[in-house]
């Protein structure tokens, strides 16, 4: 006799489940299976006459699932039992803590069947679930029967799908290479698991091209507490969707990004805690944790270096084009860190505008000589200038201004570059203060108020950072100007009263311009 049990939880928390994007709702299939200690795993598309997917049908070797807690996993949603666990019964970390995954099959196809088959005192028993989209409170699961198979597993049988959203799974190779790079580090850690699509076994090692990895320490403020981070980056030899994932330390993946890194740099990144273990375990796995921030921004370094070293070095061939028709902008050997990784960028740079705008490649000698002697120029002394010149000289889509702008974020190069200006300037000031005071020879011409308080009026800064914004013989309102100006907050000079009665007047607007255009209230 068939039995029902109802499930204890709100039909539109359901709904949402079930709502899953296909490729994520795949993988919770997959991942339900590695948590059952499953060591083979094999996904099928069945298509019908049209070619288009009639079912979807997952299956494994794992442990089934047990009659008699049926009515605990399927009943009550947002309590599975992982969550009082944090490992299987052959040791591996759970992906899943909420018994949500189940579910998820929904977003692909009206009604979704589990087979299980499982162990109940030496002796192999079967029986059905059921689950039908318009009726997503009540489960239906057939009596236990002896079963005709030696081993236990469970098969996931979905089926009446919905063709707008399945269609994406019929191209398979697309498919692969996005359940590679999720499985990637649970498979190499784990090399007694098998996954295949469509009977075609998925096998990172042979899809990887090169791997660097870093660790790096990250202490909780709230416990003083020490986290290793592990951040692997695999460069693959085909294409894929560059995403970062977040993952425990044995590679089970807990929350993934995607990464907007430059196209021709096919990579994953996979950032491994045990911090990230811990917050799948409170559930608490969310951006607004200030250990998942502080990490996340920690990687993005390495992933940015990693990136900006891939693409310089597939510049060299191009680059030596470029100096044998004498048209590189620079000269020997970098001098220096700064002028190595400004090289770099500039690098990636002149590829990446050969590629946009091939015109370039045919224009004259003494043209593109004039072209990357500008670009060289504006890296060094205004490197936040670059987009806006290589967008307007080579009009550049959207999309392409974007990817530039990805590249010139690849590294703390404007920063990097501005300070080191900064400090190169204020050094040749002080050496020629220092002969204009000390040297009779140098300091006879100069006339103290019309010419050297002149000159020190632009370096108020050798009487202290405080005096940067001071200007000579003007009102406060225009020091404020020059302050405002210093913020990139342009857009609120012409609102300045034209004069103030109170001094905290003026502190309140030098308040309102330090706050970012973001942040402020209209």
């Amino acid at each position: 006799m068939e039995k029902s049990i109802e499930v204890k939880l709100t039909s539109e928390l359901i709904t949402r489940i079930s709502q899953e994007p296909p490729k994520r709702a795949l993988k919770e299939l997959i991942w339900n299976s590695c948590d059952a200690d499953s060591n083979k795993i094999s996904i099928k598309c069945y298509k019908n006459d049209l070619g288009g997917i009639s079912s979807i049908q997952v299956e494994d070797d794992g442990h089934g699932i047990d009659y008699e807690n049926v009515e605990i996993l399927f009943g009550n949603l947002g309590k599975s039992q992982k969550a009082y666990k944090n490992k299987s019964p052959k040791g591996r970390i759970y992906h899943g803590k909420l018994g949500q995954g189940r579910y998820k099959g929904l977003s692909l196809g009206e009604k979704i069947k589990w087979n299980s088959r499982y162990n109940y005192n030496g002796e192999i028993l079967e029986f059905d679930i059921f689950c039908e989209a318009d009726d997503l409170k009540k489960i239906s699961l057939t009596p236990n029967f002896k079963s005709t198979y030696e081993k236990t597993g469970v098969i996931v049988t979905i089926e009446e799908l919905d063709a707008t959203k399945t269609n994406v799974l019929l191209k398979e190779d697309e498919i692969k290479l996005d359940l590679l790079s999720t499985f990637a580090p649970y498979l190499l850690a784990y090399k007694n698991i098998k996954i295949s699509y469509n009977d075609n076994f998925l096998n990172p090692e042979n899809y990887i091209e090169q791997t660097k990895e870093e660790i790096f320490e990250y202490v909780d403020q709230r416990n003083n507490e020490k986290y290793y981070c592990k951040v692997l980056i695999i460069k693959w030899n085909d294409s894929i969707e560059k995403k970062l994932y977040l993952c425990g330390d044995n590679g089970v993946v807990y929350d993934e990004n995607t990464l907007t890194t430059s196209k021709s740099v096919p990579i994953s990144v996979y950032l491994m805690s045990s911090y990230f273990d811990e917050l799948n375990g409170s559930n608490t796995m969310t951006p607004l944790d200030l250990g998942y921030t502080c990490i996340v921004e920690r990687a993005n370094e390495f992933i940015n270096n990693f990136v900006r070293e891939e693409l310089s070095s597939a510049a060299v061939e191009q680059i030596k084009n470029l100096k044998d028709e004498k048209v590189y902008p620079y000269e020997g050997d970098p001098k220096n860190e700064i002028d190595k990784v400004e090289r770099q960028i500039f690098d990636i740079l002149a590829v990446e505008i050969n590629i946009y705008s091939p015109k370039i490649r045919n224009t004259n000698k003494e043209s593109k000589k004039l072209t990357y002697r500008l670009i060289k120029e504006a890296l060094k002394n205004n490197p936040d200038s670059v987009t806006k010149i290589l967008t307007e000289v080579f009009t550049l889509t959207k999309e392409q201004q974007n990817e530039l702008a990805e590249l010139l974020n690849f590294t703390t190069l404007p920063s990097i570059i501005s300070t080191s200006k900064v400090i190169s300037d204020r050094l040749l000031f002080i050496n020629a203060l220092e002969k204009m005071i000390y040297d009779k020879e140098e300091s006879k011409p100069i006339k103290e108020r019309t010419q050297f308080h002149k000159i020190l009026l632009n370096e108020l800064w050798v009487f202290g950072e405080k005096y940067t914004y001071g200007v000579d013989d003007v009102s406060l309102k225009n020091v404020l100007k020059e302050y405002i100006k210093s913020l990139g907050r342009e857009e609120l000079i012409p609102s300045i009263p034209r004069s103030y009665r109170r001094f905290d007047t003026y502190s309140r607007y030098l308040f309102m311009a330090a706050i970012p255009r973001e942040g402020r209230k209209s």
